[in-house]
């Protein structure tokens, strides 16, 4: 393992986007947990993702700026999240196991990254991309803070296997190994990104918490294709619930401990139906592709946003952003507009979908001020 002892430890985050995709490591979950990925009228055969956005600035900037935030681990509302109890107990031949298949994780992935790099350096990239493609992989191989403490476990580590550290005893080893571990899981909470979509359109509790109360919007994306731009480094997982927050890394192995670590939500989340994409490039706005929006769902209090100058100028902004951007759409990629209302004689929310933005705007004169 000496040569690549000096593998750059940002392979590490790249191993985390494969274990993440790799979906028979992480074994079945519970169809309760599962997210409802639901269709929605006029898009048959679809599997949608949403979010929920309350009517502000920011949240028209999704649509005109093509772009979702990736959120900080410890900036999410959940005090809990990210946060499990991770236990690195074992037999030490366990422990060694489960470094040797990090380990090798990560020399493979820094192997694949560097003929990517031969790729780019030779000239086979996209011209059109050729800025983007010097960015990212500019900061792939020279961006390193934060990561001198895991090239350092490496090196130690790989000394030891070799004998070339002084007291090669199972307690050192042992030791090492938690510490490893535990700066790991440290790396993921400070360099990682998360961005939820709810699983269901007709929450009432999702509309009534996260797009104020019923008075904003949701939008829809197609969740059978990948969603974010440059899609290395982002991965797509739902989120488990259960009671248990603790994980003991060395029984769970490679991949299913970390992916545990920001899958994994207290059981009184499960009406959310969350999905999570995590991204291991850090937190922070990333451009999603443009026709992964399928369609937008007005709140069923969406209209009060009429009853005052400024909101009534935010709801005239996106109006004419769905126009423009229709236009600019064909036919069957144009983005499809639903009205959210309350079923009667029940407790639940239907959608309607309208024509076309030239409905939506008859709809809002019913409410505009006289």
């Amino acid at each position: 393992m000496s040569e690549d002892a000096s593998t750059s430890a940002d392979s590490i985050e790249t191993a985390f986007e494969d274990a993440f995709k790799n979906k028979s490591l992480s074994g079945p979950l519970q169809t309760a947990n599962k997210p409802t990925q639901s269709g929605l009228p006029g898009l048959p055969g679809k599997k949608f993702v949403f979010k929920y956005r309350k009517l502000n600035q920011r949240a028209i900037e999704i649509i005109s700026k093509r772009q979702l935030h990736f959120s900080n681990p410890s900036s999410l509302n959940d005090p809990f999240d990210c946060d499990l109890e991770s236990i690195v107990e074992g037999p030490v031949e366990q422990l060694e196991s489960l470094w040797e298949a990090c380990f090798n994780e990560v020399i493979r992935v820094r192997q694949k990254e560097r003929l990517m790099y031969t790729r780019y350096r030779d000239g086979f990239s996209d011209p059109k991309d050729e800025r983007d493609d010097h960015n990212f992989w500019r900061s792939r191989l020279d961006d390193h803070h934060g990561r001198d403490v895991l090239l350092q476990f490496i090196e130690e580590y790989d000394s030891l296997l070799n004998g070339e550290t002084a007291g090669n005893d199972p307690h050192h080893r042992r030791l090492l190994l938690k510490e490893f571990y535990a700066s790991l899981i440290r790396l993921g909470k400070e360099k990682f990104g998360i961005c939820s979509m709810g699983g269901d359109p007709t929450s009432i509790l999702m509309w009534s918490h996260y797009a104020d109360n019923h008075t904003g919007f949701a939008l829809a994306f197609d969740a059978s294709h990948r969603i974010i731009e440059r899609q290395t480094g982002i991965s797509h997982r739902p989120v488990d619930y259960s009671q248990d927050r603790k994980v003991n890394v060395a029984k769970e192995g490679w991949p299913n401990s970390f992916i545990k670590l920001y899958t994994r939500k207290a059981k009184e989340w499960r009406y959310e139906g969350e999905s999570r994409y995590v991204s291991h490039n850090g937190p922070g706005p990333k451009k999603y592709k443009r026709y992964t929006l399928k369609g937008i769902i007005i709140g069923c209090r969406f209209s009060e946003n009429l009853n005052n100058d400024a909101s009534r100028e935010l709801v005239n902004q996106l109006v004419a952003l769905l126009e423009k951007e229709n236009q600019e759409r064909l036919s069957g990629s144009k983005i499809q507009i639903y009205l959210a209302h309350k079923k009667e004689g029940v407790f639940a929310l239907d959608l309607k979908r309208l024509h076309d933005v030239a409905a939506l705007k008859k709809y809002f004169s019913r409410y505009a001020p006289k």
